[in-house]
């Protein structure tokens, strides 16, 4: 496997299941896929390396619980393994589906964020929160290293016209879901979370979504029966299970194991976060 190393500088394509990791306003693939040699020792779970999220069951068969929180505290760090981190911390945390325990608060020590050399990561895959917002988070049963969520399944919860809806960060809303996994609604019914590089944290303004769009869109409590409910043909188990790990594996942020994949998936962002 080659290893690859983040410049700040360029634009680099690589991975097989894309990752996207933006330095100032250079966005370039850099996938991460676990493999059973990476995995052995990096938690006391039992093994269960993460695979493509290309259906409904492989979404739920890596979850661990979805829970329901606020999001209280957003704050950067860094450090010389594990690279820059966005710590976002659930407050008045509940599972609705699935365990997690006793714990109330959670801190999501997501990739991303300021370096000591004034250059500014952002991992384009992970979802993106607001402050003082309440959020429905699937946590990752499987080790990881960018994200603990699985995939941009973070929902914000807002109320649009008397009606709960779940949001995802560019401001669709959740309608369902079938067996390929999660169904979004074709109109935003909010703007994008983080797309303002000074209030990157800001809680967006909600938009006027058409009464029909309205009735697509479902609730958090909606969400969580139908999961609790929907057992796939073929699922490892019938119900959510795994433990949640909350730091990230021992691997260092500078040499990552990657695959080639093709340079059509390359983004670039207007706008520099570096002043992050």
């Amino acid at each position: 496997m080659k290893i690859v190393y983040m410049f700040s500088l360029c634009c680099l394509v690589l991975g097989c299941s894309t990752r996207a990791v933006e330095p100032t306003d250079m966005v370039y693939e850099n996938a991460f896929v676990p493999s059973a040699n990476l995995d052995a020792g990096a938690s006391v779970r039992a093994p269960r390396p993460a695979y493509a999220l290309n259906s409904m069951r492989a979404i739920l068969e890596q979850t661990a619980a979805v829970v329901y929180g606020t999001v209280s505290d957003i704050s950067y760090s860094f450090d010389p393994i594990q690279g820059p981190r966005t710590n976002v911390t659930l407050t008045g945390v509940r599972s609705l589906v699935g365990t997690i325990g006793a714990a109330t608060q959670l801190m999501l020590p997501l990739f991303g964020g300021p370096t000591p050399d004034g250059h500014y990561f952002r991992d384009a895959d992970s979802p993106r929160f607001a402050l003082a917002t309440d959020y429905l988070v699937f946590l990752a049963n499987h080790d990881w290293f960018y994200c603990p969520v699985i995939s941009d399944l973070a929902f914000r919860v807002e109320t649009i016209n008397g009606q709960e809806v779940l949001l995802d960060s560019d401001g669709f809303a959740i309608i369902g879901f079938n067996a390929a996994g999660i169904q979004r609604s074709d109109v935003q019914f909010a703007q994008p979370i983080g797309r303002e590089h000074s209030t990157p944290f800001a809680r967006t303004g909600l938009l006027a979504p058409s009464p029909a769009a309205l009735a697509l869109a479902i609730s958090s409590s909606t969400l969580a029966s139908q999961l609790a409910a929907y057992h796939p043909a073929g699922m490892l188990n019938t119900a959510l299970d795994g433990q949640f790990a909350a730091a990230p594996m021992n691997l260092n942020w500078t040499a990552i194991p990657t695959t080639p994949t093709t340079s059509q998936s390359v983004v670039s962002e207007a706008g520099a976060d570096a002043q992050h």
